[in-house]
């Protein structure tokens, strides 16, 4: 019998790499002190052990960190989550409680569970179609063509891309470099009006099922449904 392989942590080296991906290099601690520090973010890479400090925090090799507006602070990465719905609000409203990660639940990229592994080739572990979410938090006074330039364009958008193109990367599944992974896209606006799963709703009054499980953030959101991979043998 085959060894069994977690797709769930395949996507957290995914979401890795997406996270590597849309940040630049930062490198140069010599001159630290006198870097114009241009808006973006930046994936710190030096050879030094231990930390570095920049404008009071802790930065170590491998950390994400942003600039904006002339400060520096710990970007706000991706945040990658996997589970049924509800368990994924309730984990987000765990993270709220506290100062420290409150400002680390979105963006999210989700994997919702439950999905089924068709085993059916030698040639491969297993296929499957899989759902996610890539969302962040939205301000429910906006219009559709706002949220386009605030949210979709700069921030959701990018993600998705570059989630895309990570999985076409990935040592994980059999999928040529420049190959389409079949999947549905869909531009969520305010996602709660016409976007469920499992009876459960996200957006407009936050994500709920029945009564309880309530999450109090609104969020737009890019539905990836109906994705088709092939896990490889190891």
């Amino acid at each position: 019998m085959k060894k069994h392989l977690y797709i769930v942590d395949m996507f957290r080296d995914v979401v890795q790499k997406v996270n590597e991906a849309l940040a630049g290099e930062f490198t140069d601690w010599k001159n630290i002190n006198s870097l114009p520090k241009k808006d973006g973010m930046y994936r710190v890479s030096y050879t030094d052990k231990g930390y570095k400090i920049i404008e009071g925090l802790q930065i170590k090799d491998g950390d994400i960190i942003e600039f904006k507006d002339g400060y520096c602070h710990l970007a706000n990465v991706v945040n990658y989550n996997y589970g049924h719905p509800i368990e994924i609000a309730n984990t987000l409203i765990e993270l709220s409680k506290a100062t420290i990660t409150q400002d680390k639940r979105f963006p999210l990229l989700a994997l919702i569970t439950d999905f089924s592994e068709k085993k059916d080739s030698p040639d491969y572990y297993c296929s499957a179609s899989l759902y996610f979410l890539i969302a962040n938090l939205t301000d429910p006074n906006l219009k559709a063509d706002e949220r386009t330039e605030v949210n979709f364009r700069p921030v959701l958008h990018p993600i998705y891309e570059e989630f895309i193109r990570q999985i076409q990367r990935s040592k994980h599944f059999m999928i040529q470099y420049d190959q389409n992974i079949p999947h549905t896209q869909t531009d969520r606006y305010y996602w709660g009006r016409t976007g469920t799963f499992d009876n459960t709703m996200w957006g407009k009054s936050g994500l709920y099922a029945g009564e309880g499980n309530i999450l109090n953030d609104k969020v737009d959101v890019i539905e990836i449904s109906g994705l088709e991979i092939k896990v490889k043998n190891i």
